[in-house]
């Protein structure tokens, strides 16, 4: 049973599970991955001049003094309607657009580590100057820039646009308040920034997110280099207990099967090399890490309890015992490496839900 317990060790080295994060809290570690680049697409049929000249102009755009060199996670396509090779899912989109929506410019989200694409927005034929500068820079994005680097996360507050309580102040706030007035500022700091729906400016950041320019109390936590976690809190669910659950996983230690790439995408920002010279580490917690021990020690056990040869089983009988002698191997196998990704799962989830103190 001793090689049972390099399991969870081979499950980590498999990629593209393999992250060495060492005592790196989840935030930390997601400073040391690459962002998730999102997707500009002129959409038109190949030879449309309308789309050729839209296209030439977003690729000088990228190109240009402005967004060139600036960190903008933005690549852009020229996709046609008609090609069959296109998987308009990882744009965003269930299929290919009509006739009648074409040429136009999509706008799409793509988290590299599930290979998942999501709608941000559209413009038909083309997006103007202002709505390219939206896409570049916001006043809540630009904060979120100053705040990353120095903090644990960014909680990132769109207050509803037609809800408040008794007092004026809206419940998410004072969920807000409770919390950031627990927080061991010294060690673990954690920043708020709130948008103001009604900015124009905010409109892709508030696409991208789901919360919308209008709708009920919306709040994630943003780290790293700008990744918002999924999924984020809205409404009731926006509560003193519900955003420290939010921050604990983010403070969690990071373990292959806890990686940032995987637990949120990075919103569509520049973030300069600059900025990165300012970046804070905060390692786990020894608590934290005592816990993430006695998790895999608890599921070692659980694998040698479950692969534990059971003696009242009958013996498999003339032919049929041949058959079983050569499927078992194979079909151990797989059921230990099943169990013991269903496991770990457990445990990482278990461990990341724990408050560290």
């Amino acid at each position: 049973m001793k090689s049972l317990r390099l399991l969870p060790l081979l499950v980590c080295a498999f990629p593209p599970l393999a992250l060495s994060c060492d005592d790196l809290t989840v935030r930390d570690s997601a400073f040391q991955e690459k962002r998730d680049v999102h997707r500009l697409s002129v959409i038109a049929a190949q030879g449309d001049a309308t789309a050729d000249k839209v296209y030439d102009r977003l690729s000088a755009w990228l190109d240009g003094p402005t967004a060139k060199g600036s960190g903008l996670n933005l690549e852009l396509f020229r996709l046609d309607p008609a090609d069959s090779n296109v998987h308009w899912q990882d744009f965003g989109i269930p299929s290919a657009p009509g006739s009648e929506q074409v040429p136009a410019v999509l706008l799409s989200g793509y988290q590299q580590a599930e290979s998942r694409g999501f709608f941000i927005d559209v413009w038909q034929p083309a997006p103007s100057g202002e709505d390219l500068a939206v896409l570049l820079a916001s006043r809540a994005r630009e904060q979120l820039k100053k705040a990353l680097p120095t903090n644990v996360a960014v909680l990132l507050y769109m207050p509803a646009t037609d809800v408040t309580d008794r007092s004026g102040a809206s419940f998410a706030e004072a969920a807000i308040n409770e919390v950031m007035n627990e927080r061991p500022d010294l060690t673990a700091p954690v920043a708020v920034v709130k948008v103001d729906r009604s900015d124009a400016s905010e409109k892709t950041l508030a696409s991208f997110t789901g919360a919308g320019v209008e709708g009920p109390d919306w709040l994630g936590v943003v780290f790293g280099r700008g990744k918002l976690l999924n999924p984020p809190l809205t409404g009731t669910e926006i509560t003193a207990a519900g955003i420290r659950d939010l921050l604990d996983a983010v403070t969690a230690k990071c373990t292959c099967l806890n990686q940032a790439s995987k637990m949120g995408v990075d919103i569509p920002m520049t973030w300069g090399a600059d900025l990165d010279e300012n970046i804070v580490k905060f390692q786990v917690s020894d608590e934290a890490i005592a816990d993430a021990t006695e998790a895999t020690r608890a599921a070692e056990a659980q694998f040698e309890e479950l692969l534990a040869p059971k003696t009242a089983e009958a013996a498999p009988t003339s032919a049929a015992a041949e058959s079983v002698s050569n499927d078992r191997p194979m079909r151990t196998t797989l059921w230990v490496l099943g169990a013991s990704l269903v496991i770990l799962a457990l445990s990482t989830v278990t461990f990341v839900r724990r408050r560290q103190a």
